[in-house]
């Protein structure tokens, strides 16, 4: 069966893109024909997409079966009304190791204060500001599913407890883990 793929990503990073999805096609061995230009949107069956290329208007695409965002992020695309589609985001553990890394420098900033050294002048002495013990300490944070675990993970050797909050329509459930 052959599938029909438009990438609708930023056409200054095509060249790029082509090649490696060029290559991950033909390892799967799957028949594929690849555009960036569809003449019958209803012939389409995937999307390669990024919100900064050239696709705006998802309803033409009545018969894509997925829209695989080049974007980790995917508050862009949903935000688009036209777009009833599933969509993918990616996902890889570079990725999901730095966006976790990030989360625990702002966790330790806060729990060691940092920024009140950062406003100390200098000389000036700080003892009062003695952070609390890990273990004595309730961290909450926002995030969902895969970063929730890799934060919590990451934080283990700290003894923090955490307050995890899963905003799921408009109720909001909190959970000690």
């Amino acid at each position: 069966m052959m599938v029909n793929i438009f990438y609708a990503g930023n056409n200054d990073e095509w060249d790029e893109y082509k090649v490696h999805i060029k290559n991950a096609l033909d390892d799967l061995d799957i028949k594929y024909s690849m555009t960036r230009n569809p003449k019958n949107p209803l012939e389409i069956d995937y999307i390669v997409y990024a919100p900064n290329g050239p696709l705006k208007d998802f309803k033409p695409f009545k018969n894509v079966k997925l829209v695989q965002n080049l974007w980790a992020g995917v508050e862009v695309p949903i935000s688009n009304k036209s777009l009833t589609q599933p969509l993918a985001r990616m996902v890889e553990p570079g990725l999901t190791i730095g966006m976790a890394d990030y989360v625990m420098g702002h966790v330790l900033r806060y729990h060691l204060g940092t920024d009140n050294f950062h406003k100390a002048k200098p000389g000036e002495w700080l003892g009062e500001n003695i952070p609390p013990l890990s273990k004595n300490r309730v961290i909450e944070y926002w995030v969902l599913e895969s970063l929730a675990c890799i934060v919590q993970l990451s934080c283990l050797n700290l003894d923090l407890k955490f307050l995890v909050g899963v905003e799921l329509k408009k109720n909001t459930h909190k959970y000690n883990v």
